[in-house]
C-alpha cells in the first residue's frame, strides 16, 4: 500500500510539473510575443488562425532576429517560451498560404498520419536533436571551440526530389529550410538543409560517394528515389536510385561511428518497404517515411481544378493542384518513357500551372509530367518542416525530463551531452556487430558490402 501511494505521489508530481513546463512557456511566449505583435497592424485573432500544435517559420518573419546572432537558451523553461513565441508571430503564414485548408492539413494527426515513424525511431531523433540543444548551452557558457551546433539535413535523391523544372527556392528542400531555420535557431541550433538530390541514374554514385557528395557531417539524410521498373528492388538494377535498405546500410557503414537519421520519401514509400527498413530499425538505425498514399489523399480532398465555382477563390498553394483527382495534372500510367507518370486527359488545366518560374527559365527537358511541381514541393517541405519543429519541441521536453530525474544535470551539460552521446555508441556497437537480413539478392548484396 505505501508503494502504490509513493507511485501515485511520484506520477502526480510529474503531472503537475508537466502541467506547469507548460503553463510558463506559454505565458512567457505571450509576453516576449506581446509588443511585437501589437506592433504589427493585423487584421486577424491569433486564436483564430492558431493551428493545433504547428510552428511554421519564414525567412522574412523575424528578419531582425536574424541580424543578430541567437544564443541558445539556459534553460528548457526559456526554450518553449521562445518556441511558444514563434508559433504566434509565425502560424499566419500557413493561413495566408492555404487559407481555411491550413487548420486541417498541418495538424498533428494529420502530419503524423503522413510522416509515420515508430517509437523507437523517434527516440532516436529526439536524442539527436537533444544532443545538438544541450550543445548549444554549452557554446553560450564561452565555449567558442564548440562543434556541432549545426543541424544539417541532406536531400538524395532523383530529378524530382532535386526540384527540376522548378526554381530552386521552389524545392521542398529549400522550403524546409525556409520554414524551421528561425525556430531551431532560436535553441542555438544552425539548420542548413542541402539539396545533393540528382537524376534517376545517380544511385549507384550515391552509394559510392557518400561523404563526398554529401559532406562528413550529416544528422539527417533523406532518399526520395521514383520507383521506375518491376526491379525497383534490384539494388544494382541501373534505372532508378539505390534501393532503399541498402541506402540505409551504406549511410550506416559510412558514417560509423555516427548513424544519420534517415528519411524516405516519394511514390515507392509505403508499408511493405517500412516492413523492409525494419530491418535497419533493429541495428540502431532510426528512420522516418512520408507515407505517399496519405499525401495524396489529402491532396485529394483539396477543391476540383475543374471547379469553376471554387477554384477562383483559393490561394495560389491549392489552386488547382488536382484536377478530378489528376494531382498537378497527372496520374499514373505504364508509359516507361514518362517515368510511369502521365498527363491526364481531365487533368489539363491542373498541367498549365503545375510549374511557376518566369519565361526565361521554361525548359521543357526539366518541366516534365514525373517531376513534382511547385505546389507539391510547397506542401511536402512544409510539412517535414512541420514535423521537424514538433520533434523540436519534444527533444526540449524530453531534454527537461532528463534533467528532473538527475537535476544535477541542469547544471552540468558536458555530462548530459556524455550521457546522450553513450546512448548513441550504444547503438552504433550494434549496428557494427550485426548483420541486416534482406531478401535481395545475396551476390548483388555482398558486391555493395564493402566496408573501408
Amino acid at each position: 500500500m505505501m508503494y502504490d501511494t509513493s507511485s501515485r505521489r511520484k506520477a502526480m508530481r510529474s503531472s503537475i510539473h508537466l502541467f506547469l513546463m507548460s503553463m510558463m512557456s506559454f505565458i512567457i511566449g505571450f509576453f516576449m510575443s506581446y509588443d511585437a505583435a501589437t506592433m504589427q497592424d493585423r487584421t486577424w485573432d491569433v486564436d483564430d488562425v492558431l493551428l493545433d500544435g504547428s510552428i511554421t517559420t519564414l525567412d522574412t518573419a523575424l528578419s531582425a532576429s536574424k541580424e543578430e546572432e541567437i544564443d541558445s537558451p539556459a534553460t528548457t523553461l526559456e526554450l518553449l517560451g521562445r518556441i511558444a513565441l514563434q508559433q504566434r508571430q509565425l502560424n499566419n503564414e500557413i493561413i495566408r498560404e492555404y487559407g481555411v485548408f491550413g487548420k486541417d492539413i498541418f495538424n498533428k494527426i494529420n502530419v503524423e498520419k503522413i510522416i509515420q515513424l515508430s517509437s523507437l525511431s523517434k527516440t532516436k531523433l529526439l536524442r539527436k536533436i537533444m544532443i545538438k540543444i544541450v550543445l548549444g548551452r554549452i557554446k553560450n557558457q564561452g565555449n567558442e571551440g564548440t562543434e556541432g551546433t549545426i543541424f544539417h539535413w541532406v536531400t538524395v535523391g532523383d530529378s524530382s526530389a532535386a526540384g527540376h523544372g522548378n526554381a530552386f527556392s521552389q524545392s521542398y528542400t529549400s522550403i524546409l529550410q525556409t520554414t524551421v531555420s528561425s525556430i531551431f535557431q532560436s535553441a542555438g541550433i544552425e539548420f542548413v538543409a542541402s539539396n545533393r538530390a540528382g537524376n534517376a541514374f545517380s544511385g549507384m554514385e550515391t552509394a559510392f560517394c557518400m561523404k563526398e557528395i554529401f559532406g562528413t557531417d550529416v544528422d539527417v539524410l533523406s532518399w526520395d528515389f521514383m520507383p521506375l521498373d518491376s526491379k525497383h528492388f534490384d539494388p544494382l538494377s541501373n534505372s532508378q536510385g539505390l534501393d532503399p535498405l541498402l541506402f540505409g546500410e551504406r549511410v550506416g557503414m559510412t558514417y560509423y561511428p555516427q548513424l544519420p537519421f534517415l528519411y524516405f520519401l516519394g511514390k515507392a514509400t509505403g508499408v511493405e518497404m517500412q516492413q523492409q527498413l525494419g530491418a535497419l530499425e533493429n541495428r540502431g538505425v532510426g528512420f522516418a517515411m512520408m507515407m505517399e498514399a496519405s499525401l495524396r489523399e489529402v491532396v485529394s480532398g483539396f477543391p476540383n481544378g475543374n471547379d469553376k465555382d471554387r477554384r477562383g477563390n483559393l490561394p495560389a498553394a491549392l489552386s488547382k493542384f488536382h484536377c478530378n483527382g489528376a494531382i498537378e495534372g497527372t496520374e499514373a500510367c505504364d508509359n516507361l518513357n514518362q517515368m510511369h507518370q502521365c498527363y491526364s486527359k481531365e487533368g489539363g488545366e491542373c498541367a498549365k500551372v503545375k510549374y511557376d518560374v518566369a519565361r526565361e527559365c521554361v525548359n521543357s527537358r526539366y518541366q516534365t509530367s514525373w517531376n513534382d511541381g511547385f505546389k507539391m514541393h510547397s506542401l511536402k517541405g512544409r510539412l517535414l518542416g512541420f514535423h521537424l519543429i514538433e520533434m523540436l519541441r519534444l527533444a526540449t521536453l524530453e531534454l527537461d525530463f532528463l534533467e528532473l530525474k538527475q537535476p544535477h544535470l541542469r547544471d552540468s551539460p558536458l555530462e548530459t551531452l556524455n550521457l546522450l552521446r553513450n546512448e548513441e555508441e550504444v547503438e552504433s556497437f550494434l549496428f557494427s556487430k550485426t548483420t541486416a537480413k534482406t531478401s535481395t539478392e545475396e551476390s548483388s548484396w555482398n558486391w555493395l558490402k564493402l566496408k573501408k
